[in-house]
């Protein structure tokens, strides 16, 4: 398996993976509003979402796109003004009821996130092909997230996940430790989850 960082058109393919193999809250958003990605897409295209990436990475097993990872500036803005014309186009495809239903979930899902402190670094968007799971793709891309790294960008570098046991096991083991949790009733009805746990990475000592 190789794993290598992903530029220009490739950044769509990493979109387009972790878009078809949500985690909990995105499917969950999805399902209320079909349409989601359709109207992010716009808002936050393909070039301005990789500009505000630190590293994209993708995993391949041969000419096969099996798995991606990004890792994301925390104070990094989740979209971008559109001209005049723009917003023409715009409604001619969404509607206002739309746009208004989908700012509310958009609220909705960062009301859910624990978010790490600004300035650092977020691994998200780790995605696998369900046909190439269990092989160790995903912590293979975290350990070479890590390792794309510099020594000062790793010390600040954070991940959020649920409360799943087998979620929390894996980034313990590819060395991240948890810093805060919450606990939601309303998520464990709505996701399946008590809530989110905040984790960040801590380097061996050599």
């Amino acid at each position: 398996m190789i794993v290598r960082a992903l530029s220009g058109s490739e950044i769509a393919q990493h979109r387009q993976l972790s878009n078809a193999h949500p985690d909990l809250y995105y499917s969950n958003l999805v399902k209320r509003f079909p349409r989601y990605h359709e109207i992010a897409r716009i808002f936050y295209p393909d070039l301005a979402y990789a500009k505000h990436q630190r590293l994209v990475l993708g995993a391949f097993l041969g000419d096969t796109f099996v798995g991606t990872l990004a890792v994301g500036r925390s104070d990094a803005p989740v979209g971008t003004a559109l001209q005049q014309h723009q917003w023409d186009e715009f409604f001619e495809s969404f509607s206002q009821l739309e746009l208004d239903y989908f700012n509310r979930c958009t609220a909705s899902l960062m009301s859910t996130y624990i978010n790490a402190p600004p300035g650092t670094l977020t691994l998200h968007s780790l995605a696998v092909d369900s046909r190439f799971r269990y092989r160790g793709v995903a912590r293979h891309l975290i350990h070479e997230a890590v390792n794309h790294l510099d020594r000062d960008e790793r010390d600040v570098l954070y991940v959020e996940t649920f409360r799943i046991r087998w979620l929390v096991r894996l980034f313990k083991s590819c060395s991240f430790a948890t810093v805060q949790k919450s606990l939601s009733l309303s998520e464990r009805l709505q996701y399946g989850c008590w809530g989110s746990v905040l984790m960040r990475y801590i380097a061996s000592s050599e």
